[in-house]
């Protein structure tokens, strides 16, 4: 449940740290913001480890945070849950 809006929301993310590529960020991502570990999750076989979407939107200046506008480029991939490892999962 996000804590603003009180929307549930997938898992986001924030950016590219260290990551190699944009599916290690999301993989890295979906651990910090679910508790998940990477060996709970697998990559669909339809996709594996394609985005499924990518949306592009504007966000607006923010002078506390010192930001100019920008673009923002969202990329969403699919994970699985393994079942063998699936923990409990509480929203």
């Amino acid at each position: 449940m996000h804590k603003a809006s009180g929307k549930l929301l997938t898992p986001g993310g924030g950016y590219v740290e260290n990551d190699r590529t944009l599916l290690a960020a999301a993989l890295r991502e979906v651990c910090e913001e679910t508790g998940l570990r990477p060996d709970d999750l697998c990559l669909t076989p339809q996709l594996l480890g394609k985005a499924l979407d990518i949306d592009v939107h504007d966000i607006d200046a923010n002078s506390a945070k010192g930001e100019p506008a920008h673009q923002h480029y969202d990329f969403r991939y699919v994970f699985y849950l393994m079942p063998d490892r699936a923990p409990v999962l509480e929203l």
